[in-house]
């Protein structure tokens, strides 16, 4: 009797993760597809960016971000036929059981989407995903990223766009 409880929990768990898609075998399934172009920075070449970071035209914070992103995944479907377009569409929705929403965009052809998987306070994965008539591109980043961190990502507080904003408004006199 306890082997029978014991493997119907186990089929219930199973059953309750088929559903869920991750973000690599999404890419390995259509990075084999005709004109889709595919690349990986795995973590060797992550750890020797690092080494080369340290070129004076970065700057301190672009330096200290790639220092904690461990690899990154990119696929563009653009040249792809309209059909692996609509199945890789239909196969991002299943993302949204495994990833956490950061920011979404939708207008009538386009779609944006940026998600996240955390442990604790860190994110240890970012999928960015672009969908339009024409492309379908996603990136995954893997490593350990703060709040700040994206918040430097995606230029979100930056004293240099602030000083712009403030010099291009017209003075009163």
């Amino acid at each position: 009797m306890k082997k029978i409880i014991i493997f119907l929990a186990m089929a219930v768990v199973a059953v309750q993760t088929l559903p869920a898609k991750s973000v690599k075998s999404l890419m390995n399934e259509f990075r084999h597809e005709k004109n889709a172009e595919y690349a990986h920075v795995s973590p060797l070449l992550m750890m020797l960016a690092r080494i080369v970071a340290t070129d004076k035209d970065m700057g301190d914070s672009d330096r200290m971000i790639i220092k904690k992103i461990k690899s990154i995944r990119t696929l563009s479907l653009e040249d792809c036929t309209k059909e692996v377009k609509e199945k890789f569409v239909s196969e991002t929705q299943k993302l949204d059981d495994e990833y956490e929403p950061l920011l979404m965009a939708n207008t009538d052809d386009e779609q944006a989407r940026i998600m996240m998987k955390t442990k604790g306070k860190t994110i240890r994965e970012l999928i960015m995903l672009s969908i339009d008539g024409d492309d379908c591109t996603i990136a995954w980043f893997k490593g350990k990223l703060s709040n700040d961190d994206i918040q430097k990502i995606f230029g979100m507080n930056n004293k240099k766009s602030k000083a712009k904003r403030k010099k291009s408004q017209p003075q009163a006199e």
